[in-house]
């Protein structure tokens, strides 16, 4: 007996008892590639493909989620199953909150983003005018099963967005895991269950503390302030960058302003600073767009008025999850990072 027996006995205790059917949204490279591994193991079900990407995450698709469950028929007690990326459980965890005031729903991550971070939490949501994540709820996923080995079918490109997550994740732990991590590279198949096991425990031990981002849940931010604007502007402009590559530079950038307002030391911005750049390039951007960088801050969730927020590290594991920023330490980060 294989692996996919041990899989398939996995999913049978997850879905035994739900009824039949199950729905089923994925995207369309997942349906490609993931889908035809996974669809002898499930249960009888029904299947929404999504376009790919941050495409899947606005209003429209959630209508189609919402109105393909009507036509088919789905009542109270039926369970969605979001069977992709980040993207894909961001929006069918959405759209299962919301679907006749809440179904369950449950979450095969396929990439190592959603596998480290998008499938645990219970966060859901979709991008409004430009700006990530305006819409959403607190929806926890009922179960979330992550196999490792479909990590092989990404492109190089996807374990890279991942991987800012993975880093981070390592920052909040504490000196050991960050040591180990940050001399790893995202394609070393060998370290991706240290990674996703290590993601998982850090993620899980805020998010049982603080479910609904009161307290502790914001230092999972770390990154995301500056990260999120930069994202934001190259969607804006049609030329969507990866998650992780945004994550990533957004915490040396932080680190940057951190080291500034005398809080993180100059040996881990350096640490930072050669674990973000080996691996990912720095954005086009001109000193010119640096203005409409930080008008985005503006919209970002996470300010505290006309107050902008983010997580300040002193050392790993050590940080402020109440740190703010102001424009012109945000326009000097921009800058640095060009």
């Amino acid at each position: 007996m294989g692996p996919a027996w041990g899989l398939f006995v996995v999913l049978k205790g997850i879905f035994e008892g739900y009824g039949d059917p199950l729905f089923v949204v994925t995207d369309a490279v997942v349906r490609r590639k993931v889908y035809p591994l996974v669809k002898p193991l499930l249960p009888a079900h029904k299947l929404l493909v999504l376009p790919a990407g941050e495409g899947a995450k606005v209003l429209d698709e959630v209508a189609r989620i919402w109105t393909w469950l009507g036509a088919q028929g789905a009542d109270r007690q039926a369970v969605l199953v979001a069977l992709g990326g980040g993207a894909v459980s961001d929006v069918a965890g959405f759209a299962a909150a919301t679907y006749l005031r809440g179904i369950r729903w449950v979450a095969m991550p396929t990439t190592l983003l959603a596998m480290c971070d998008a499938a645990y939490g219970g966060k859901t949501g979709i991008n409004l005018g430009g700006a990530k994540n305006q819409v959403g709820a607190f929806w926890a996923p009922e179960a979330v099963v992550s196999e490792p080995r479909w990590l092989e079918t990404l492109p190089y490109g996807e374990l890279l967005s991942g991987w800012a997550e993975v880093l981070k994740h390592a920052l909040l732990q504490g000196p050991e895991a960050w040591a180990r991590i940050r001399t790893m590279e995202c394609d070393d198949a060998a370290g991706w269950p240290y990674a996703i096991a290590l993601s998982q425990e850090v993620k899980q031990r805020i998010v049982a503390e603080d479910p609904r981002e009161q307290g502790l849940r914001r230092a999972l931010n770390l990154g995301h302030t500056l990260g999120h604007a930069l994202e934001g502007f190259f969607l804006h402009a049609g030329t969507p960058i990866l998650h992780g590559q945004a994550v990533a530079l957004g915490m040396l950038g932080e680190a940057w302003v951190a080291h500034r307002q005398g809080a993180c030391g100059a040996e881990l911005l350096a640490e930072i600073e050669e674990a973000v750049l080996c691996q990912y390039p720095l954005l086009p951007y001109e000193k010119a767009d640096i203005a409409a960088l930080v008008r985005l801050l503006a919209k970002d969730k996470k300010r505290l008025g006309t107050q902008l927020r983010y997580v300040a590290l002193h050392q790993p594991g050590r940080y402020d999850i109440d740190a703010t920023l102001t424009p012109a330490e945000a326009r000097q980060a921009f800058a640095y990072l060009m």
